[in-house]
Parts: C-alpha cells; structure tokens; sequence
C-alpha cells in the first residue's frame, strides 16, 4: 500500500508541475524570463568587449591611422610664379599651407605669396611617400602683412580651370594657441622644398620637438611660440600642432640663422590669426 501511494504522490506532482510550466508558456512567462536572461548574458558579453585592453588598442590605433592620413592631406604645398628675379629672371616662390575649411580656406604666411604675379597653386599629397599633387588654383581672401598671416581661398580646379564646388576636403581643427606651455610637445608638418621637377625636393615633412619659448609681438603678449624643431624655409605657412592635432601655430621666421634655411623656430600663434580668419570666411561666405 505504501508502495502504490507513493507512486500515486508522484504522479499527482509531475501532473501539477506540468500544468504550471504549460500554463507560464501560455501566458509568456517563460519566454519573458528567457529573454531577460538573454539580454543579462549580451550585456555581459559587451560590457566584457569594451573593456578588452586588445579592442581599445586597436581603437587607438585606427583612430590614430585617421588623424595622420588626415593631416598628411590638410597640410598642402603652395607654389606662386612670377616673382621677382633681381635679374636673374622669374623665381618660383613656395611654402607650405593648413586647410582650415572643407571647402578650401587655407591659412598661411603672407610671404610665401607675397610681391609674385603668377598664379597660387596648391598641392596636395595623398601618401607620405608620394610628391604633391597640384589640384587647385587660390586666391588672396585676406590677410594681415604685419602679423605675417594670410588665407586663401580655393577657386578653381588645376587641370581644367573649372570653378571649385567641393565640400570635402580634409581640413585641420583649430585649437587654442594660449593653452601652449612651456615643455608641450608640438610638431611641424610641412613641405621643407618644392616640387620634384624644380628643386627635386618636395614631399611632406614631419619635424617634432617641444615649446622652449613664449615671446611677445606688436602689443600681443603671445605674439610668438618659439621651438626647437629643427626645420627649413620650406616649412613656412605650414602647421604647427598640439599633442591633439590641432593646428595652434604657422611655422613663420627663422631665429638666428641666415636667409634661405636653418632653424625655422619662431611660430606665429593661430589665435592672433582668427581676425583675419573671420574675415576670409565672410568675403568667401564660407562660414
């Protein structure tokens, strides 16, 4: 007897549990449950993903991989011909340049396009290891001759002389030169020659090294960020950039060195260059 109503208890409970679990599937409860826990394992699984030191490696390095191809493309080579020879007949004059805009404004040196006739070309590398392309044609937008600072304005394509329409140029983000301190990292990008077919010299250069100096200016207490990069005359009008890349000065003078090369190691803060910044923009309309 005992035998048969302990079979019977067992049956009665695997009855009742069944009607419960057939009852929770009809209602949605199970499935409701299972994917709570579902989504309690994915959460897991991505917060445990994201705080992969590997995947946030290779983040940084992706990231890092896109900011340099696009500085290698923001900072162009500008050549200007018709300038005067001393007799010698017509010298070509150039430099280099920092698009500040997508849609072609290009800060630079007054000097590099200064007292020439010819046309301003600008010239755009799209490798390291490639010489400059020459793609565009600009013109003056505006300038400051005393603080050595000048924007232009791209207007036309090179090859076929049509007007410029485009918006997608690479460009560089401008930073907050009177941040600077003494110490900073700070790295010079520039075209240190000119084309292959004039000089032989041409392609893009890196030049890193440290803030060493704050000098005063004309009444700007930072009227210049002095270097010890080493670089040449090449480099002028090109970009000077934080540990961010963010353009916070324009390679401008040599300091203590003859003409035509040396040590180009005074930097002309871009925050005294947002005046004439500003009014490029609103002659272009490229605001």
């Amino acid at each position: 007897m005992n035998k048969t109503y302990a079979n019977l208890l067992i049956i009665i409970l695997a009855s009742f549990l069944s009607y419960s679990t057939l009852t929770q599937a009809r209602n949605g409860t199970l499935y409701e449950r299972g994917i709570e826990s579902l989504n309690e394992e994915t959460e897991v699984d991505e917060s445990s993903d994201n705080n992969s030191p590997k995947i946030q490696d290779d983040l940084e390095i992706n990231e890092n991989d896109k900011s340099i191809s696009n500085l290698i493309k923001a900072v162009v080579y500008i050549e200007k011909g018709g300038c005067p020879g001393d007799g010698l007949g017509e010298w070509y004059s150039t430099g280099s340049g920092s698009m500040i805009d997508r849609r072609g404004l290009i800060l630079t040196n007054y000097h590099v396009v200064d007292e020439c006739t010819g046309q301003i070309l600008i010239g755009i590398s799209e490798s390291p290891d490639s010489d400059p392309n020459i793609r565009f044609i600009a013109e003056v937008a505006s300038y400051d001759k005393d603080l050595d600072i000048a924007v232009l304005n791209i207007t036309k394509f090179y090859k076929d002389k049509t007007v410029f329409n485009d918006d997608n140029l690479s460009f560089l983000t401008i930073g907050d030169s009177d941040t600077a301190n003494l110490g900073d990292d700070i790295n010079v990008w520039g075209y240190p020659g000119s084309r292959g077919e004039i000089s032989g010299q041409s392609r893009l250069n890196l030049s890193k090294g440290t803030v060493s100096g704050i000098d005063s200016y004309k009444g700007y207490k930072r009227g210049w960020i002095i270097s010890d990069v080493n670089i040449t005359w090449g480099n002028s009008g090109g970009a000077a950039v934080n540990s961010d890349n963010e353009l916070i000065a324009i390679p401008s003078e040599g300091r203590g060195v003859g003409s035509g090369g040396g040590i180009l190691g005074a930097l002309r803060p871009v925050n005294i260059a947002l005046d004439t910044i500003e009014s490029a923009r609103r002659i272009t309309g490229k605001k």
